[in-house]
């Protein structure tokens, strides 16, 4: 066997091993696809589940949050109520202030009659004791005759009856005082305990009305941090769903690869289900000219085709977003497509109508394709 013969069957030998290797390799690298897919998907539902259980505590705070508002309502109303009651009782407070001042000005008008009463005394005793200081009995027998004796004694009887009126109205004069006294007492306590029952009723009610607002912020606090929470499940899910859907490009890229190598022909699958290169490119620069961005965007378009669709028009992520499939070549989520998508251009499916709306999509959140994230390398891309 000469050199020639030799370094040809090396060849051979070495090519046979380069074959068997990625023929080896290649189930190896789809099973570490299909483990990496089965992990995405596990992780989709937790975070669903996760998501589906915020909504209820959502619910549940916001049905807590309208009993306890219910409440409030309720709470303020008898605060104003009370408002109207400590405006009612304030009036009868005056009115029996008022009472009050009046009493005393009676009494000191009954005073000011005693007082006038012994001034009169003090004149009649003084007419009829001149020195001031003579007992009756010196009266009577200072009479000059019988006559006289008689008028002194009619003039002192008329005296003693008038002090006797005098005194029992003084009497009555003293009972009036006594009773107007009693009865302006009885009314400031009547005053005092009212201001207090007032004042306690409405400490009480603003505690009341204090810590139910209290309530109401805390739950407002707890909804907040909740919505946070179900906010960030959304995005793990929407990252998670692009993840599922590039494994799956990749899987069903890897099984193209396969079926042509096993048909000894480096075909491309069928149009109807992935499109060539140039087909995708035309349809991109059309949707690039409806949409009126640079041709520049085209190159980074493909990449994302690549990544989303592997350039099949009619696929479909089998993990819902919010109830939702990213569809089609560049894999948007209807509601997504109905914003963005023109009004001539209305079909999901179409590849043209799916392109522009994604490029609209993209100009209104990253304003060029190349700020999308992670999109220069497709293990770092995470979606768009």
């Amino acid at each position: 066997m000469d050199k020639t013969t030799i370094y040809q069957v090396s060849i051979l030998l070495l090519c046979s091993l380069l074959a068997l290797s990625i023929w080896i390799m290649s189930p190896i690298s789809v099973q570490a696809q299909t483990l990496s897919l089965e992990h995405l998907q596990e992780d989709y539902r937790q975070a669903q589940v996760r998501s589906q259980q915020l909504n209820a505590q959502i619910a549940t705070l916001d049905l807590a949050q309208q009993q306890v508002s219910d409440k409030l309502s309720a709470t303020e109303q008898t605060l104003v109520y009370g408002q109207k009651r400590l405006a009612q009782q304030t009036q009868i407070v005056a009115s029996l202030r008022a009472r009050v001042r009046r009493d005393q000005v009676i009494t000191e008008k009954f005073t000011h009659k005693v007082q006038f009463a012994e001034v009169q005394l003090r004149h009649f005793v003084q007419f009829w004791y001149e020195q001031g200081s003579l007992p009756y009995i010196d009266v009577l027998f200072g009479a000059h005759s019988f006559s006289d004796f008689l008028y002194r004694l009619s003039a002192m009887t008329m005296l003693m009856q008038q002090q006797k009126q005098l005194f029992v109205k003084d009497s009555g004069y003293v009972r009036a005082f006594h009773s107007l006294l009693i009865r302006e007492q009885k009314d400031e306590r009547q005053a005092q305990t009212i201001f207090v029952n007032i004042i306690a009723e409405q400490e009480k009610i603003a505690a009341a009305s204090k810590k139910e607002r209290q309530v109401i912020a805390h739950v407002e606090m707890l909804k907040s941090v909740t919505k946070t929470n179900r906010s960030q499940q959304i995005v793990r899910m929407q990252r998670l769903a692009s993840q599922i859907s590039a494994v799956e490009v990749e899987q069903a890229r890897i099984a193209a690869q396969q079926a042509a190598k096993k048909a000894k022909a480096p075909q491309i699958a069928s149009a109807s289900v992935i499109l060539n290169q140039s087909t995708i490119t035309n349809d991109l620069e059309m949707a690039v000219a409806d949409t009126g961005v640079s041709r520049s965007w085209v190159p980074w378009l493909l990449l994302l085709v690549r990544y989303e669709s592997g350039g099949n028009p009619s696929a479909q992520s089998p993990v819902a977003v919010d109830g939702e499939h990213a569809s089609g070549l560049l894999q948007m989520l209807p509601s997504t497509f109905a914003s963005y998508a023109l009004r001539s251009h209305n079909n999901i499916w179409s590849p043209v109508s799916n392109a522009i709306a994604a490029i609209r999509y993209i100009q209104a959140n990253y304003g060029v394709p190349w700020n999308i994230p992670g999109i220069r390398n497709e293990l770092t891309y995470r979606g768009y």
